[in-house]
């Protein structure tokens, strides 16, 4: 399996990590690779199951994870794809939907995709992190949404136990692309 990730401020790569991670616990071999702008990662047909976890910044996924799904879009033969965006709006569990998250649905809807697996994950709001202008816009955002907006807070919304969740879904869409492959160990252990 292959996991790609688009990150500005890290938690995108946490979130990739963790999945890697659950992954592996399972049995699975996953490969992180971070996207860069203007490149095309190479994509192993063979692979079980794509995974993607981009950042949203400003409503769009970053321009490295633009340039990533636009040329998996493209290909004729691929294998499924597991997408995760990764954005505020998601810190409520009513919003991380393809239906009721809007930079998922939009991302779908301009890729035109229509993966096996689509999640929205609630980013990491680091006021401290940020550039002044990043910074500003995120707190007027964060105040427009009732969001935490005093410039200074750290708060880590990603729900892990969601991760957890999203990771066992692709194992499970892998072993049904590649039942010879099976793992049967534990979190990832499949119903008879």
């Amino acid at each position: 399996m292959a996991i790609f990730y688009a990150t500005r401020d890290g938690q995108s790569e946490r979130i990739a990590q963790r999945i890697a991670a659950r992954l592996s616990d399972g049995g699975a071999t996953p490969a992180i690779h971070a996207l860069a702008r203007g490149t095309q990662p190479t994509i192993d047909n063979q692979s079980d199951a794509i995974v993607a976890v981009l950042a949203v910044r400003y409503g769009r996924v970053l321009p490295e994870g633009a340039d990533f799904l636009e040329g998996f879009a493209s290909r004729e033969r691929v294998p499924p794809l597991a997408l995760a965006v990764v954005n505020l709006v998601a810190r409520n569990p009513s919003r991380r939907t393809p239906e009721t998250n809007p930079y998922l649905r939009m991302t779908l809807a301009r890729y035109g995709l229509k993966p096996a697996l689509a999640t929205a994950f609630g980013g990491r709001l680091n006021y401290p992190q940020y550039g002044f202008l990043d910074k500003q816009m995120i707190r007027l955002i964060m105040a427009v949404t009732g969001g935490v907006a005093d410039g200074r807070s750290d708060i880590d919304y990603t729900d892990w136990a969601q991760v957890d969740e999203f990771a066992a879904a692709i194992f499970a869409l892998a072993e049904r692309r590649n039942p010879a492959a099976q793992h049967h160990c534990g979190l990832f252990e499949s119903p008879a």
